[in-house]
């Protein structure tokens, strides 16, 4: 796991952007101490956990075009690094020890949304996932955006993101 960790954060490292943030006012920190500079400077990567690794990759690659950076093994099981050619950041995805898939980072995730350009680059998206086979919800409006959600190989719910265009 030690590989698969330092190879997305080299790319994390090179990728995300380093302009450095303005210094902001104290934020309230855990426990209630200050911050006294930003702590966030973007978002790095994502890993999940899933059942078959070369599915998963080839469904990450296919559905949402990701790119395949690395892939190895490590002492409990396979991984890949996936990243997007114009977002700017590493998805990882690793096989769990079968003795015990919930020693790692157990946690929930409700679903994973990617933020496409506009709502007709939506509707096209959508169209070519219906297209290819994919079972995907109809677009979906929230306050702020429009959306559309399919499933991957082991079941977590995607989501494909349109913000709304701002009216003032």
């Amino acid at each position: 796991m030690r590989g698969s960790y330092a190879a997305m954060r080299r790319v994390a490292d090179t990728d995300v952007s380093r302009q450095h943030l303005t210094s902001a006012p104290a934020r309230m920190g855990i426990g209630g101490e200050r911050y006294i500079h930003n702590v966030i400077k973007g978002f790095s990567h994502v890993q999940l956990v899933v059942g078959d690794i070369d599915a998963s990759v080839q469904w990450y690659r296919t559905v949402l075009g990701m790119e395949c950076m690395s892939r190895g093994s490590y002492t409990g099981g396979d991984y890949a690094a996936l990243r997007s050619p114009s977002g700017r950041f590493v998805f990882g995805l690793q096989t769990g020890p079968s003795s015990n898939p919930s020693s790692i980072g157990a946690g929930m995730i409700d679903h994973l949304s990617f933020a496409v350009e506009d709502r007709d680059d939506l509707e096209r998206h959508r169209n070519a996932a219906v297209a290819a086979g994919i079972e995907a919800s109809a677009l979906i409006e929230e306050a702020a955006s429009w959306n559309f959600r399919f499933r991957d190989p082991d079941g977590l719910l995607v989501e494909l993101t349109a913000a709304k265009a701002s009216t003032g």
